[in-house]
């Protein structure tokens, strides 16, 4: 196992490949973006200027290459002028020894925190951060003021292009939509068979992120997002119905997944209709209606309401989605292709304030010896400087790739420091091979190596998504002929380079090895935190259908909002802890992930009562009330034992006898006279619901044990 998990994540990194990742239109225009200043500086009679601009327009692109996120102007812009500024310092402080590596020291420790704000903020700090190591080999041929602008230039010519080169104005929002309707599709086809697996969130997260950042978010596509939201609930509703009938009446069991199944089809239908822009081909109405229609008919027979209920709700959600998911098409016609005069260089200055204001506030937070980005980011910063102090010793011209490869390899875990490790230094290695076997044969001479430069710039541009190790090999060919544009021996610089990034890259190891961040001690803690999380949100659903009276809306979504993040990064955790060679006292990533698991099962049962929230005017019930104290108790008890404390199996057994309470007393006076009203609709759902969420934390609680024993 110690040796098992290093090689799996070796063997993901080298493999990797995503093919659908692969944008060619923006690696077009990113890499048209390089060509015009690199021409630019051979006309002007100044390659190596060229070639520095090129560095700054490389950085810049990348910032604009996120197809999940609109490019943006101002960021290309912004990495254009930091890559000046790293160019500026490291060019004056190049011969200063002590002063230099103390001044990157503070460069990296700051990017380092920079790079906490954000998926985004992360991408652009770490390509930012090169502008600094870069500097000695943008120096050679041109003075520090001069390659400082250059690269600004090209960090300007990149922003020019996004502007004047766009795909569609809303692209980003429609493909993240894309993938929610895709992503509701497979709950619904898995829901069918199986109901207890945990919800997943990461694809409604990344729609919320894209949609509800944006300043000019069309009021169409929040509407699209409200109504997945809802099919979400409903479809995890259904699959409960299904589930519980899957004995009692297998028929009525198989009428509801043809349900769920022909409504996963018809999400297909909507989410591939947003991403191409077209109305929603109307084939798979005629058939989710029928699947519904036969729900109806068993309901004549069997008198079960909330499976018909939810089947037509499901319906009626379906539809509206559909009818919203043609309604951009229509509104936006041939405007749908951005207009250029909307965008701006310089946004307004209000949201850029909002925006700096919350990068400060959280940057404010990080400022403490307690927070995990700002120690990652000393870690960092002191493995750069002992980088830097091995450059000064290096024999050659190219010493700053080894502080360089330093910066990019070591990460805050050991899968990315293992994986990024040994992918970049095999992408390299070969880059700076074919390289280095090309350069052999073309002449020496800007007009031959140019467009070289351009097409791996290109190519890398292509990858950079779909494969680390492919990305890696053709940014080293990139460099590599940039840098004989301004005179330098491309077979020399290939050989430094390859040298350079092998010892940076097992420096990095080894360095993450003798002060290592493992995540598998963390475990508990971070299960126990999740825990809060869940029981928080169960607390509020339950509260509001005990007390309907008492609203909490803004409560409750942040409560969502804050339940998402924990998970989301639990979830990173047992990826991390999975690929340690480490044990600790606790639970290990697989019972990390069984637990995490039962957890998320009970949080489907809240899911569907938070969609079936009682109006204000119903009817208190204090079973409902008594039942709520008794799931948070259970809660409570399994972020002790994960904790550490010693199990206590009161809780649970109290948990079991609230809720046969609760279903005694709730099923009073439920006749046919009295089932179709919303009170007895609720009493139904407390039935049903509430037998899965006491199984699933029972469940969650042996477990727990067995993982702490």
């Amino acid at each position: 196992m110690a040796v098992r998990a290093p090689v799996q994540e070796v063997r993901r990194s080298l493999l990797g490949w995503t093919p659908d990742r692969i944008d060619p239109h923006a690696a077009f225009r990113c890499a048209l973006g390089i060509a015009i200043p690199l021409l630019g500086g051979m006309l002007l009679g100044h390659p190596a200027l060229g070639g520095a601009a090129a560095i700054g327009a490389w950085s810049a692109g990348l910032t604009t290459f996120h197809r999940d996120a609109r490019p943006r102007p101002m960021l290309a812009v912004l990495a254009g002028t930091v890559m000046g500024l790293g160019v500026l310092i490291g060019g004056h402080t190049a011969g200063f020894p002590v002063l230099s590596i103390a001044v990157t020291m503070v460069w990296c420790l700051g990017f380092g925190l920079i790079g906490t704000l954000s998926d985004i903020a992360g991408s652009v700090a770490v390509t930012c951060g090169t502008a600094i190591f870069l500097a000695h080999g943008l120096t050679v041929d041109n003075s520090p003021e001069t390659a400082a602008l250059a690269a600004l230039a090209g960090g300007v010519t990149q922003a020019v292009i996004v502007v004047l080169l766009p795909r569609h104005r809303h692209r980003s929002e429609r493909m993240a939509l894309a993938g929610v309707y895709h992503w509701l599709a497979a709950e619904a086809r898995a829901t069918a068979d199986e109901t207890h697996g945990p919800p997943s969130t990461a694809p409604l997260e990344l729609a919320e992120q894209v949609l509800e950042t944006h300043r000019e978010t069309p009021e169409v596509f929040l509407t699209a997002l409200t109504h997945a939201r809802r099919l979400r609930a409903v479809i995890a509703a259904v699959g409960s119905a299904r589930s519980r009938l899957a004995d009692a009446d297998p028929t009525a069991a198989r009428h509801l997944a043809a349900v769920l199944r022909e409504a996963a089809d018809a999400l297909d239908i909507i989410a591939d209709a947003l991403a191409e822009r077209e109305v929603p081909k109307p084939a798979w109405h005629k058939r989710l209606s029928a699947a519904v229609e036969q729900v109806r008919e068993d309901n004549k027979s069997t008198y079960l309401p909330v499976p018909e209920y939810e089947s037509t709700r499901l319906l009626s959600l379906v539809r509206a989605a559909a009818t919203t998911a043609a309604t951009p098409t229509v509104d936006e016609g041939d405007g749908d292709r951005m207009d250029a005069s909307r965008w701006r260089l310089v946004p307004d200055i209000p949201p850029v304030r909002e925006m700096f204001k919350g990068a400060l506030v959280t940057l404010r937070a990080n400022l403490s010896w307690r927070s995990t980005a700002l120690r990652q980011a000393l870690r960092t910063s002191m493995a750069v400087g002992i980088a830097m102090v091995g450059a000064l010793w290096w024999q050659g011209d190219h010493g700053y790739w080894l502080p360089l490869t330093a910066w990019l390899v070591l990460k805050a875990d050991f899968a990315g420091t293992i994986g990024k490790g040994v992918g970049r230094t095999i992408g390299t290695t070969a880059g700076a091979l074919v390289a280095g076997l090309l350069s052999s044969l073309l002449p020496v001479d800007p007009i031959y190596i140019a467009p070289v430069v351009i097409v791996f710039a290109f190519v890398s541009y292509l990858l950079f998504q779909a494969s680390y190790v492919l990305y890696s090999a053709s940014v080293a060919a990139f460099v590599v002929f940039n840098m004989e544009l301004g005179g330098d021996s491309p077979l020399y610089a290939a050989t430094q380079r390859v040298a350079a990034t092998i010892v940076g890259g097992v420096f990095a190891l080894l360095f993450f090895l003798a002060w290592p961040k493992w995540e598998t001690p963390l475990l508990g803690e971070r299960l126990a935190d999740l825990t809060e999380r869940y029981a928080a949100y169960a607390d509020l659903v339950l509260s509001r259908h005990a007390k309907p009276s008492r609203r909490k809306e803004g409560k409750l979504r942040k409560t969502l909002d804050d339940l998402r993040l924990a998970r989301a990064e639990m979830d990173a955790a047992i990826v991390k802890a999975a690929a340690e060679p480490v044990t600790a006292p606790g639970p290990m990533s697989a019972d990390a992930r069984r637990i995490s698991y039962d957890l998320g099962w009970a949080a489907r049962p809240m899911m569907v009562l938070e969609a079936h929230l009682p109006d204000v005017d119903s009817p208190e019930l204090p079973p409902v009330d008594e039942f709520r104290g008794a799931v948070a108790a259970v809660y409570a008890e399994i972020a002790s034992r994960l904790r550490g404390s010693e199990p206590d199996p009161e809780p649970v057994a109290a948990l079991r006898a609230a809720y046969e309470h609760l279903v005694a007393d709730t099923a009073e006076g439920v006749t046919p006279v009295t089932i179709t009203q919303p009170t007895a609709r609720r009493r139904a759902l407390y039935k049903w619901e509430g037998d899965v969420l006491v199984g699933a934390l029972e469940s969650a609680c042996e477990h727990v044990e067995k993982s702490t024993d």
